[in-house]
């Protein structure tokens, strides 16, 4: 089991949709539309957002089928995986929406953008809030595309000590290609759409997480 800090887990989590193929498995990173469930496989955004214990197992539940059928849909062709990522997106709405309160689906959303600001950042809505011009989310594209590609190399470090330290280094890299996208005003509202930094810990055990 690795137990990594928040800003360590934004890179598995950040990361375009994209399953990677290694010597040995597959290696699945999660795309926008499952962040949200595979934190809430975390214990600590759990406790983060006080969810009780009958809620968890139905969490966990949810999240197990939901992975497997991500591994089951990344055999597909690209047009059907598209597809199924989207009717998957929509499955995990109605079920977050129906698990949790309003204030509980904001804080989540709130460390999904600490983890994962520069995949979201183009989200219509995100972009929309920010008032990102076309240049900008353009920028921010080119910027997703390249956090990409350095995971990609990066998770074929066999060394783990070596590729924790490139971890680190590389967040930093994706927080300055995320920051440097705004001007002070877009600053200063993504802090507020952010809200109160989490420093909760994450436990990652195979691919799925969680604990």
């Amino acid at each position: 089991m690795h137990r990594l800090t928040a800003p360590f887990a934004f890179l598995f989590l950040a990361a375009i949709a994209a399953p990677l193929q290694s010597a040995d498995k597959k290696m699945m990173i999660p795309e926008e539309g499952t962040l949200e469930i595979m934190l809430l496989r975390q214990k600590s955004v759990r406790d983060e957002l006080k969810i009780n214990d009958s809620t968890v197992e139905k969490i966990k539940e949810y999240a197990t089928r939901q992975w497997k059928k991500a591994q089951e849909v990344a055999d597909q062709s690209q047009t059907e995986q598209d597809r199924e990522f989207e009717a998957m997106a929509k499955e995990n709405d109605k079920f977050l929406e129906q698990t949790l309160s309003k204030e509980q689906r904001q804080r989540l959303h709130q460390i999904v953008l600490q983890e994962a600001g520069l995949l979201y950042v183009t989200r219509p809505d995100i972009a929309a809030m920010l008032k990102l011009t076309e240049e900008q989310k353009e920028h921010a594209r080119k910027a997703q595309k390249q956090a990409r590609e350095d995971l990609e190399k990066l998770l074929d470090s066999k060394d783990a000590k070596e590729r924790k330290e490139k971890l680190s280094e590389l967040h930093k890299t994706n927080v300055q290609r995320l920051t440097s996208l705004f001007t002070p005003q877009q600053s200063a509202q993504w802090k507020q759409m952010i809200g109160a930094p989490f420093t909760g810990e994450f436990q990652f055990s195979g691919t799925t997480g969680g604990n």
